[in-house]
């Protein structure tokens, strides 16, 4: 659940600081700490429940010396279809997210320095 709630957490703040950067006017009205708090609630209820499989799954191994926990799917395919998706989902979706978020934050900051520069050479 950590790991699925840190990455929904930065795909949260990715996006907060694109909308404060890149559309600070749209973003004042809706970024309070009532919205924070839903993006919380949001990023746990969804760690949560795209969680559920592993620890419905998770079974504890006998061995000689200890006990040990392990994952025991019913189906060899049911495990691969679920890792892919959660590749999908905690890997590739929130890189691309945050790598556009980050690009066009990158973009307009560049475009507000250069027409900064080019204001002062009119001067």
């Amino acid at each position: 659940v950590s790991v699925a709630v840190s990455c929904f957490t930065l795909v949260a703040i990715s996006l907060e600081r694109y909308f404060a950067i890149c559309r600070p006017l749209q973003s004042r009205s809706w970024q309070t700490v009532t919205h924070a708090y839903i993006s919380i609630v949001i990023c746990w209820a969804l760690s949560a429940m795209i969680t559920i499989p592993i620890a419905t799954y998770n079974k504890l191994v006998p061995y000689i010396s200890f006990s040990k926990c392990e994952e025991k799917w019913p189906a060899k395919i049911g495990e691969q279809i679920y890792t892919s998706l959660l590749d999908l989902v905690l890997l590739f979706v929130p890189i691309f997210i945050m790598s556009m978020a980050y690009g066009m934050i990158c973009f307009t900051l560049w475009k507000g320095i250069r027409l900064e520069r080019l204001a002062e050479k009119g001067m």
